[in-house]
């Protein structure tokens, strides 16, 4: 008859040895902690012991005050203090702590004791004695001055018989902590070889059960090969293991189906992600199209009304002047025109809006005042080109037109939680709702009116999709506010 493997859970034999693990470490800390605990107690009431006897000089000196004091002040509550004082003296003489220490031979404390209690109760009757007095003669001084020499032997005795005490206290406390380290040691002793039979089961455990997962490791390995001919994997005594197998054995049989299935379904995710790529490639090339039909859109439009202008102004002004305004506007243009479809640097920006500043100031004089308020900490954000003029023109076109003296134009910047926030202000006359709604609705096909904003949205909104900000709003004031919020991530390459 063949021996049948007997099935034993992993989870059973592992929590069994657990548990006379924990049941060991437990027991001998628990059988620990209480001689711990009984030495901290010891310990405890020797320290309160010492602190009382450490008292009883200073008992004694109390009660030897007040029989001076009563002796200089002759003061009757003064001998009641002084009977509180020796009874003190005497509970602290006659306490049981003195016959809780046995050691060895006859302890010198218990001499220096019997010798004390001796000096009191002489000190007590004359002291009394001379207490009762109404008069003091020649022989009751004497006394008082044998007393007072007493004295000082009284207290001297009182410390030494607290020192004699204190070496015969630690003897014993010694004596008691040796024994506790004997035990100690005993206890150890048993917990170690409980912990050595533990381990060598757990060991041997640990050994089974890893000969075991190396079998099924090798043919894990042998079946990651390729290896579709390994036997199968053989009982096991353990039930998670023999589980393991089972499953093991089952899926060896259908794994060649599986991986054929893995590459059919690895060549169709490589042809969608083929045509995802080509799509993010057309959709590139579509938003950068964009942008430079609305670049192309807003170069004619810029130079229609900046020549207008400089076509205007040469009728009035000096030819020195109007060659100025030139060269001042073919350089804002030249920069228009190398910059397209591109981005740059917001400190380029910025000087080609001074550049057309330059040109309105000479155009209109006293009539429009220009403010910039510029945060440094924003030269280097990259922004598309050509987005501060068509704002300003476009404040100086329509909010200022009827403006005949006091306009004010204001452009400031703020750096403000990772976003660059642009402002253009005028104190001209505002924008009304119906304008604003018809604003928002063109795109620069139907009317030359208001080209440059609806084009600087359109590419802020190209340029940085939903991350970016415009607003147009009427300031509470009076005038229009025009608010771009741009990322500050650094787009040049």
């Amino acid at each position: 008859m063949a021996f049948k493997t007997k099935i034993r859970s992993i989870r059973n034999q592992f929590l069994i040895k657990l548990l006379f693990l924990l049941f060991t470490v437990f027991a001998g800390y628990g059988a620990s902690f209480g001689a711990y605990v009984l030495v901290i107690k010891e310990y405890r009431i020797m320290m309160e012991r010492h602190s009382r006897m450490a008292r009883l000089p200073i008992e004694l000196g109390h009660m030897i005050d007040v029989f001076e004091s009563y002796i200089l002040q002759r003061d009757p509550s003064l001998i009641e203090r002084y009977d509180q004082g020796l009874d003190r003296v005497n509970e602290l003489l006659r306490a049981e702590h003195f016959y809780a220490i046995t050691p060895p031979g006859t302890p010198a404390y218990s001499i220096y004791r019997r010798s004390l209690l001796g000096m009191v109760e002489y000190y007590d009757n004359s002291a009394r004695t001379i207490m009762s007095l109404e008069k003091f003669d020649d022989a009751t001084f004497l006394e008082m001055s044998y007393l007072k020499t007493q004295a000082v032997y009284i207290v001297v005795r009182a410390q030494e018989l607290v020192v004699a005490y204190l070496d015969a206290s630690n003897e014993a406390h010694e004596s008691f902590l040796l024994k506790w380290q004997r035990t100690q040691g005993r206890l150890f002793a048993v917990l170690a070889i409980l912990l050595l039979l533990d381990f060598g089961t757990v060991l041997f455990f640990i050994r089974d059960l890893s000969s075991h997962l190396f079998s099924v490791e090798n043919a894990a390995r042998e079946l990651s090969l390729k290896n579709w001919l390994i036997p199968d994997l053989r009982e096991t005594r353990y039930s998670e293991l023999k589980s393991v197998g089972d499953a093991f054995n089952d899926m060896k049989k259908n794994i060649i189906g599986f991986v054929e299935d893995i590459e059919h379904n690895a060549q169709l995710d490589a042809l969608l992600n083929k045509e995802k790529l080509a799509a993010s490639e057309r959709e590139k090339t579509h938003r950068e199209t964009q942008l430079r039909a609305l670049q192309l859109q807003i170069n004619p439009h810029f130079l229609f009304n900046t020549l207008n202008m400089v076509g205007r102004s040469a009728m009035f002004l000096d030819s020195d002047v109007t060659v100025s305004l030139v060269e001042s506007i073919s350089s804002i243009l030249r920069y228009s025109l190398d910059n397209e479809g591109k981005e740059v640097f917001f400190s380029k920006e910025l000087g080609v809006l001074k550049a057309y500043i330059l040109i309105q100031e000479v155009r209109h004089g006293d009539r429009i005042r220009f403010l910039l308020d510029i945060d440094e900490a924003g030269q280097d954000v990259s922004v598309p080109p050509m987005i501060l003029q068509p704002l300003v023109e476009n404040s100086i076109t329509h909010g200022l037109k009827d403006v005949t003296e006091n306009g004010l134009l204001q452009v400031s910047t703020v750096i403000q939680e990772g976003f660059l926030n642009i402002e253009v202000r005028d104190n001209g006359c505002g924008i009304s709702e119906e304008s604003l709604a018809n604003l928002w609705n063109r795109r620069g096909d139907e009317s030359r009116k208001g080209i440059g904003v609806t084009n600087v949205r359109d590419r802020l909104e190209l340029s940085f999709s939903e991350r970016a900000g415009f607003a147009i709003t009427n300031a509470p004031e009076g005038g229009t506010i025009v608010s771009l919020r741009i990322p500050c991530k650094e787009r040049l390459a």
